[in-house]
């Protein structure tokens, strides 16, 4: 949304930020347009003073002509007077951890075969159906040294060992590594996953978070996938010393971002931020992005959660005015004996009385989404007796149908996203439709007024409520720049709507 690399002419992988003095150094990977083996082949890096607006410094290294593709970036980390960088490589089918060293993190030089770090086989498999790869370091809290996590697949052939974890290593250096047993995961009645991937662990107050990526459409996972209702994500553990156990959080598992790739702690300034990749499904060419920072957050009862980060107010440009009086109500149909729904529009507010039914007031603004957008509001929902109710967005991407894509809060606890079509699809049926795809949980508090916020840009969109990110959601199909606002069974208000164009 608010980044795509250049020199992406293929594609674009992994990516990881470090920062020092002020800076935010953006590591990215890449395939270009001549690799012809698998993953990608080439390390570029990006540079910005704010977390937002960043300055392409191009290629700084690609893979050794030895080995057959580059694999999962690290986060770099001091060791001395130098930052090292990891990131994997398979050589003659097997993964190894390969390391780089810079004095400026700009000008980077690899390291040689003699710092090559494989997978130990009297735990894991190092075959070529094994894995050892995203090496993510932590310096040791008590002691000189550093940890490191691994992808990797654990040898299931032996007692003790388990197969559904990941690797744990250690260096007393931060260059020369040795491996260890393998992490040990409390399931507890949780149905265990197989090997999922290491994104990140980082310590957030007195407990220390562990985010994996797992394909939940794999056979042998689908079972947890039936359990939880969910596709593919990032999941969460938590443990209480540095080496485990891990336990799932059973209780807000997968993060909510859909589209999206291998999200990534980033320590910025004091705060634990997030990043990851967007991924657009609309539009031509390129379609990875490096969306916008997030707050790692932990709520009071101990779950990871991810906030809006104030930073992100820098995407900010011009004010766009938005007079709800110029809004055009559509699909609110009036039923034979029920309550008429009152729906009343002054400058700045919206107010709806919809006690059956639904409808939609399309906001008179086209905006100009390509360039991109931020929406800020407030909103409010009541209940009518005997029913829940919904308030929300709505996306257009076909004017000549009223069709888009709908994202409606709900007060049952959940939100829901996906095809929506604000005018019914006939005379007959006049009414709006919502069938979504994805479904968030997500609370909205019945009579209590909240905030929103909107960032859209390129058919990428990311709702925000009270301050945490309820999704990142891409659209279908290019969005026409018309954008409505949803009521659903219920008695609503929005009000204080405010919009900017993205300053990119």
């Amino acid at each position: 949304m608010f980044y795509q690399p250049t020199i992406d002419a293929v594609r674009s992988y992994d990516t990881s930020l470090h920062y020092r003095d002020g800076i935010h150094y953006l590591f990215i990977q890449y395939r270009s347009p001549g690799h012809t083996g698998p993953g990608c082949d080439g390390m570029a890096l990006a540079t910005s003073s704010d977390g937002v607006h960043f300055d392409e410094i191009g290629p700084i290294f690609t893979k050794s002509d030895a080995t057959d593709a580059m694999g999962g970036i690290s986060r770099p980390w001091k060791a001395g007077d130098r930052c090292l960088l990891g990131f994997s490589e398979r050589q003659g089918g097997v993964q190894y951890i390969r390391f780089a060293e810079s004095d400026d993190l700009v000008h980077w030089r690899r390291l040689g075969d003699e710092h090559r770090f494989g997978p130990d086989p009297r735990w894991y498999d190092d075959t070529p159906v094994g894995r050892w790869d995203d090496l993510w370091v932590l310096p040791k809290e008590d002691e000189a040294g550093y940890l490191g996590y691994l992808t990797a697949r654990p040898w299931n052939r032996t007692e003790g060992i388990p197969f559904e974890s990941f690797a744990l290593a250690e260096s007393d250096d931060g260059l020369r590594w040795r491996a260890r047993p393998p992490a040990v995961i409390d399931w507890g009645d949780w149905p265990p996953m197989s090997v999922g991937e290491v994104a990140g662990v980082e310590k957030i107050g007195e407990r220390y978070y562990l985010i994996q990526h797992y394909a939940e459409h794999m056979l042998g996972n689908r079972q947890v996938r039936e359990h939880l209702g969910w596709d593919e994500g990032m999941y969460v553990f938590v443990a209480d010393r540095p080496e485990g156990p891990f336990r799932p959080d059973t209780e807000s598992y997968r993060l909510p971002p859909t589209y999206n790739v291998f999200m990534r702690f980033h320590a910025a300034g004091g705060e634990t931020l997030v990043n990851h990749k967007s991924v657009a499904r609309c539009g031509r060419g390129a379609r990875h992005w490096m969306p916008p920072l997030k707050r790692a957050v932990v709520d009071p009862d101990g779950h990871l959660r991810l906030g809006y980060w104030p930073g992100n107010d820098a995407v900010k440009g011009e004010r766009i005015g938005i007079d709800l009086t110029r809004c055009d109500v559509v699909g609110v149909p009036t039923y034979r004996n029920a309550a008429a729904p009152r729906w009343r529009l002054s400058p700045g507010r919206l107010e709806a009385h919809q006690p059956n039914g639904g409808g939609v007031a399309l906001l008179a603004n086209r905006f100009d989404l390509h360039r991109g957008i931020v929406l800020e509001g407030s909103m409010r929902i009541e209940e009518p007796p005997k029913r829940w109710s919904g308030i929300g967005l709505f996306f257009e991407e076909d004017a000549g149908t009223l069709t888009g894509t709908g994202m409606v809060l709900q007060t049952r606890g959940r939100a829901e996203l996906g095809p929506f079509r604000a005018s019914g699809s006939s005379k007959v049926i006049p009414y709006p439709t919502f069938k979504p795809d994805d479904i968030v949980e997500a609370t909205i508090v019945p009579g209590r007024t909240c905030r929103f916020r909107v960032l859209a840009r390129r058919g990428l969109v990311e709702l925000y409520h009270d301050e945490f990110l309820i999704q990142c959601y891409s659209l279908p199909r290019e969005p026409t720049g018309r954008i409505g606002l949803i009521v659903e069974s219920g008695n609503a208000r929005f009000e204080g709507l405010e919009a900017w164009q993205m300053k990119l």
